[in-house]
């Protein structure tokens, strides 16, 4: 039987929000959401924050350990507190639609 998981990736390459569909359309609709949902409220870099290309993408891939259909990248600031005060930094996320 073929199924669709739809996940994200955390920076440190753990997946979560993990969800299995039967159907291709309904995995799609649920991976574009979740970009939709991610391109409104992160806050994502400008182009002159990085390296001048966009803040988001959508690539269709396939990786040698599994048929990755679609896969969204975010960069986006992240804050966080250290003794030196608070620090900022870009940092990435990762969605994919894989065929398992």
């Amino acid at each position: 039987m073929k199924a669709f998981k739809v996940y994200d990736m955390d920076r440190m390459g753990y997946d979560g929000g993990v969800k299995y569909y039967r159907r291709q359309r309904d995995a799609e609709r649920d991976f574009y959401d979740r970009v939709r949902n991610n391109i409104k409220h992160l806050p994502l870099a400008s182009k002159n924050d990085f390296d001048g290309g966009r803040p988001w993408k959508i690539t269709n891939k396939h990786w040698i350990n599994g048929n990755v259909i679609l896969a969204a990248s975010f960069n986006y600031w992240e804050d966080s507190w250290t003794d030196c005060g608070t620090e900022y930094d870009i940092e990435r996320i990762e969605f994919a639609d894989e065929l398992k």
